[in-house]
């Protein structure tokens, strides 16, 4: 039910993030550049964390028609 709320940082979160990409965020399925994506389930809520400036562009620009629609509430 809770999923990952409890591994979630409060503070400094960049440098848990940045230690998830490396022990977990090396997909290969993934076609963006890196391949450092991780994905973590809060409350029933889905959370992504792109770990590199590279994969934020390739997903937030180049890839923003594919993933703008709003969630069902």
């Amino acid at each position: 039910l809770i999923g990952n709320a409890l591994e979630i940082p409060t503070q400094a979160a960049w440098i848990t993030y940045a230690k998830w990409a490396e022990t977990y965020g090396n997909l290969p399925s993934l076609t963006i550049p890196t391949g450092k994506v991780i994905h973590a389930e809060a409350l029933g809520q889905h959370i992504i964390i792109l770990s590199s400036l590279e994969d934020v562009i390739e997903i937030m620009e180049k890839r923003a028609s594919n993933y703008s629609s709003r969630p069902p509430l």
